[in-house]
């Protein structure tokens, strides 16, 4: 009994070792040796009043500014490596609440309490979480968004939408990938909202509303210091990457980056010395070059849109890592997505209501079609495919149960004769 009463908060203290554990088993040294130094050396940079700001010659709009700022505790500390670590785990371990919520509200209680433990103890969570990057900050936000979306929906409090716009536009903040999300959420909020008609267009109208004021002071610094307001400047250098001659040359077998430095050979040099220290002129210059392709190659642009998403929901890891890793990835994620897939269409007659879950996939397809991605970016959405997966592995034991259930006891006299005694 006591453990049934607390085991949401032993799911929260069995999520937060297990990745606090897995990252000093890894060690310091290769936690700042993945590729990601970057982020760190911002967040130095802002903690010694040099503000957020990249490189020499500096670069403004670099990477949103959230996951940096989140950094600068811990570049404020002599134990940097410590704090990022326990940080992290916590935001892991946190996100186990925001989906038991979400399961919760949308399913059973039970569903929530299976959903959070599995989100506990997925392989990729565990090893990740804690790893020099924004995804674990960026898949606790969307989750916590996702939770007061819902509260905002399921009440009269107005104050709470304006909390779930809040909470998106920091989101945007950590990753602005999520954009398409925002208004999709406003719609899921209108539809299924029946109260009076102001409250009805007011919830979604302020969702808009705080999520542009939370976002507004990063677009205006941008706008102040590199001549655009934008959330970052690599947004044409992206879009490029993922169109242009040369994208599936590497990608996804390898890094995208791989990809884009051979898809760069190609470029005029003369243009990019020209543009080369202007964050504003680079992002225009490339955003350029990625339109010009996609019109003068609008077949190659769909079947990339198709393999992008294939990238993206793939069961082979990608970039490929070890086997061992590609292993115990293709065991853990390949179950969850078909059980996951399975899950959505049993529960297809509440499709309105759980709408809210589909438009993450459908935000997380559109930008990998028009983009990119690799595994790393998919991963926020595996707890709501938790969710639908335990909801097909609940949906079929119960089914099991009762026609075993029937089986025995729908006919009593049947039951008698097999086991009376022969006279």
């Amino acid at each position: 009994m006591y453990i049934k009463k607390y085991r949401l908060h032993l799911i929260f203290v069995l999520a937060f070792m297990l990745r606090a554990g897995s990252a000093f088993i890894v060690g310091e040294d290769l936690f700042w040796n993945r590729g990601y130094e970057s982020y760190f050396q911002i967040a130095k940079n802002l903690t010694q009043g040099y503000g957020l700001y990249l490189g020499d010659p500096a670069y403004y709009a670099f990477i949103p500014p959230g996951y940096p700022l989140l950094l600068s505790f811990a570049a404020l500390s002599s134990m940097s490596f410590i704090v990022i670590v326990v940080l992290q785990s916590l935001l892991g371990a946190a996100t186990t609440l925001c989906i038991f919520y979400i399961g919760k509200k949308f399913f059973s209680y039970k569903i929530g309490i299976s959903a959070a433990l599995l989100t506990a103890l997925y392989p990729y969570f565990v090893l990740h979480d804690p790893s020099l990057h924004e995804a674990s900050l960026f898949t606790f936000m969307t989750a916590l968004s996702t939770v007061f979306l819902i509260k905002a929906n399921n009440s009269k409090k107005l104050y709470l939408s304006a909390v779930a716009g809040i909470c998106l536009g920091l989101t945007l903040l950590v990753r602005s990938t999520l954009f398409p999300f925002v208004p999709l959420a406003a719609i899921w909020v209108f539809i299924n909202n029946t109260a009076h008609i102001k409250i009805k267009f007011g919830k979604p109208l302020l969702i808009i509303i705080f999520c542009f004021f939370t976002i507004l002071p990063w677009l205006i610094r941008t706008h102040l210091l590199i001549g655009a307001p934008l959330i970052t400047s690599q947004f044409g250098k992206a879009l490029w990457g993922g169109n242009n001659p040369h994208t599936f040359s590497h990608y996804p077998r390898e890094s995208m980056d791989t990809s884009r430095s051979k898809a760069f050979i190609d470029l005029d040099i003369v243009e990019i010395y020209l543009i080369e220290h202007n964050e504003r002129l680079q992002n225009q210059w490339y955003t350029q070059m990625a339109i010009k392709y996609i019109k003068t190659h609008p077949w190659q642009t769909f079947v990339g849109f198709i393999k992008k998403n294939m990238a993206g929901f793939s069961w082979i890891f990608n970039p490929q890592k070890t086997p061992v890793v590609q292993i115990v990835y293709f065991f853990s994620y390949t179950p969850l997505l078909l059980l996951g897939l399975i899950g959505m269409y049993l529960n297809r007659e509440k499709i309105k209501t759980q709408l809210l879950i589909y438009f993450h996939f459908a935000s997380f397809i559109i930008i990998t079609g028009v983009f990119w991605a690799h595994t790393l970016h998919r991963t926020y959405l595996d707890i709501y495919l938790m969710l639908y997966a335990a909801y097909t592995v609940e949906h079929y034991l119960t089914k099991n149960k009762n026609l075993l259930f029937n089986k025995l006891f729908s006919n009593p006299q049947v039951v008698y004769a097999k086991h009376k005694e022969p006279s």
